[in-house]
């Protein structure tokens, strides 16, 4: 496993393999580029960001994990769902969020939205709500404003 997350890095930081999308104005292109290639090839890094004023801090986890811990979510607040509306729900993700063989596989990687796990969101001068646990985020590309490669958790006192 840690081989193939090595081939995966070095297919990152070959920049003839994937091609990129076009970077909107005003996105940082090493975060388009680079941070999120690693992560949707299935390589987590913590990141903290500002976005619109908010501090937002978490694990970035690829589209296609965050659908999948999504469907997770949805399945225990909505314990009536089906296995019918479970299964569609998987369908649609495996459509729109291809799996990090099926990226290297087309060679192209389309990205708007950046996926957080055990995220927290920071208020300045108070500690990161929630404060047991993360919960899950999802916020567009354009919208950060900056990052940190890390990840802010509450203190233990």
């Amino acid at each position: 496993m840690e081989e193939d997350a090595e081939s995966r890095a070095d297919t990152v930081l070959d920049a003839d393999v994937l091609n990129e999308q076009e970077i909107p104005e005003g996105v940082d292109w090493f975060l388009l580029e680079k941070i999120l290639n690693f992560v949707e090839l299935g390589i987590p890094i913590t990141l903290t960001l500002n976005v619109s004023g908010a501090t937002v801090s978490g694990v970035c986890i690829s589209a296609r994990q965050y659908m999948d811990e999504l469907l997770s979510v949805f399945k225990k607040i909505y314990s009536k769902l089906g296995d019918d509306v479970a299964t569609k729900l998987i369908e649609i993700s495996k459509e729109e969020y291809p799996s990090p063989e099926e990226i290297l596989e087309r060679g192209q990687i389309t990205r708007n939205y950046l996926h957080l796990v055990d995220a927290r969101i920071v208020a300045p001068g108070g500690s990161p709500i929630p404060y047991n646990e993360g919960m899950l985020w999802r916020g567009k590309i354009s919208s950060v404003d900056g990052f940190a490669i890390g990840q802010i958790s509450p203190s233990k006192d």
